[in-house]
């Protein structure tokens, strides 16, 4: 497989209208806080580096959701419970797509998983390992692994529905999510159970959040723990595709598993902060989740070369059993300066891997290869594992903000650096899930009983071979300037420019410049205009597998 390197750009307008009406209930109005009137509106963090700014005043369009409006979804998931909270934000349900079924693609506007920006307390977040190579939303492309935050964990969730990549970099051509978790002091406990009306798809969730303010600081813990079990919506098989999918005596069977995977999940994160003096704060949030799942690949029938008769007289229908664990840890000191300016110093760490075990399955060509005493070997083994995925990032941002006074107006102020490093790697399975017969020798051949070549690897998910690993690694360095400024007290006029360089992928200006024009207190017009630009993963550059696909 050959690899190229190539960046994305892209030019966008937007245009908006912002409306001012109190306590209306809308996901951009909340409280600020459990003793403050219902009708304010809660303050932004994201779109603008300004303190105090609401969302109705920012220039760009921000939906908030509140810790509330996930836990009235009746989601269990935080990926799920945004999808029904937000009309912007997409989370396919996906089956029979290999590790897609576990870490679902996440979309923002219709765009791609890898197009939209996720934040953590305001800091990028890691994205997945995992490559979306099957008929999935976002083929090709390696998103973020939304659910791999616990939900009893988030305070918050602000979407950013404007390109923005001028502003945090590379990956927000969509718009930003800022997923803010608990500091609250105080603690609750939730339980859940449910199945669908179908009598499938048991779901069993236990949270636990415990937050504690000190004298110069505070700590929020969370841990949780959900069991979800899987659905299937497949009709009986009345035709074949792989060889003969009906039963012994003909009649018709389930023989397809469509519908969610099995998934076990547990969490543990946390969220905390100390005053090294007056002026200056140090804080420290992260955590761990792991989750095993269970999906299953495409029905093999009888009389197919695929099918060992003497293993699976029936058919047999590959499971595929996946492995994602994911850590993450972001250490930051922020702090005063003179003249109401303001700077934040952090290194944030995300780490996610993703292992793949076939069961229920064989290697064709291990179970016909010729015997150099005569005949066949005829033996397999009926579960391998596969390889794992491991990606990687270590991120360094320096950032300032106040404002600087032309001719008694405020010039609102940011600048700041980032630098980055990838890293990703692919570690080859048994060889029994990638080889060609046991010595890997395309010279040799080896036939099934119909006379038919024999296919090399596991089926369901072949593995990861040896000249398919990898490990290697990519740096970036970036430059931003945000500014706003009111031309007029109704006129608002903000603006970022930001550079970027990245081994293999090159350099990059992207701009952006935005308005807003407040008619009267209740009505106002805004507008962007943006350039973008999204770097290739390291995983798309270094991703390679060799897969039979049906389509």
């Amino acid at each position: 497989m050959s690899r190229a390197s190539f960046k994305l750009g892209y030019l966008a307008l937007s245009l908006s209208a912002a409306f001012a009406i109190p306590n209306t209930g809308f996901a951009q109005q909340a409280d600020v806080n459990a003793e403050s009137d219902e009708s304010m509106e809660r303050i932004v963090t994201l779109g603008s580096r300004v303190n105090g700014r609401t969302a109705t005043e920012s220039a760009s369009p921000i939906d908030i959701i509140s810790a509330e409006q996930l836990v009235n979804t009746g989601a269990t998931e935080l990926g799920k419970a945004l999808q029904m909270s937000a009309p912007s934000f997409n989370f396919s349900s996906t089956t029979i797509s290999d590790g897609s079924d576990i870490i679902r693609p996440a979309t923002l506007r219709g765009l791609n998983p890898d197009q939209v920006l996720v934040l953590v307390n305001g800091k990028r977040r890691h994205q997945q390992a995992l490559v979306n190579v099957q008929e999935t939303i976002g083929k090709g492309s390696a998103g973020y692994d939304i659910n791999a935050i616990p939900i009893t964990a988030v305070e918050r969730v602000e979407i950013l529905r404007d390109g923005a990549a001028a502003q945090y970099g590379s990956d927000a051509i969509a718009g930003v999510i800022n997923i803010t978790l608990k500091s609250s002091d105080g603690g609750s406990i939730s339980a859940e159970i449910g199945q669908t009306y179908e009598g499938d798809g048991e779901v069993n969730t236990v949270g636990i959040n415990f937050g504690k303010e000190f004298d110069k600081g505070f700590f929020n813990g969370t841990l949780e723990y959900r069991d979800r079990g899987m659905t299937n919506r497949a009709a009986p098989a009345e035709a074949s595709l792989i060889g003969d999918w009906s039963s012994p005596s003909g009649d018709p069977v389930v023989r397809l598993h469509i519908g969610d995977a099995d998934s076990e999940n547990l969490y543990a994160w946390f969220n905390s902060g100390f005053n090294l003096s007056s002026t200056t704060e140090l804080y420290a949030f992260g955590g761990v989740s792991t989750r095993d799942g269970g999906s299953s690949g495409f029905f093999r029938g009888r009389g197919h070369p695929r099918t060992i008769e003497a293993i699976y007289p029936d058919g047999f229908l590959p499971k595929l059993e996946t492995e994602a664990d994911d850590q993450s840890l972001a250490v930051g000191i922020r702090g005063d300066l003179p003249n109401a300016w303001l700077w934040d110093a952090s290194v944030v760490y995300g780490k996610n891997e993703f292992g793949f075990n076939s069961s229920n399955s064989a290697n064709v060509s291990w179970y016909y290869e010729p015997h150099p005493d005569g005949g066949i070997y005829g033996e397999t083994p009926t579960s391998a594992f596969d390889g794992e995925l491991v990606f990687e990032q270590t991120t360094f941002n320096l950032d300032f903000n106040g404002t600087v006074d032309i001719d008694n107006e405020l010039l609102y102020l940011a600048v700041g650096l980032e630098m980055r490093q990838d890293g990703y790697e692919i570690n080859p399975g048994d060889p029994v899930s990638w080889a060609y017969g046991r010595t890997n020798d395309p010279s040799v051949e080896i036939l099934t009983p119909s006379g038919a070549g024999a296919e090399a690897g596991i089926q369901g998910f072949p593995g990861f071979s040896p000249s398919q690993a990898v490990d290697a690694t990519r740096d970036s360095y970036g430059a931003y300037v945000d500014a706003e400024y009111y031309v007029t007290p109704d006129f608002l006029l903000a603006g970022a420019l930001r550079y970027e360089d990245y081994d293999i992928a090159g350099d990059n200006i992207s701009g952006k410049l935005s308005a807003r024009y407040d008619i009267d207190n209740d009505f106002s017009v805004r507008g962007t205009v943006a350039t973008g630009f999204r770097a290739p993963g390291v995983q798309q550059i270094y991703y390679s597998q060799v897969l039979t696909n049906i389509v």
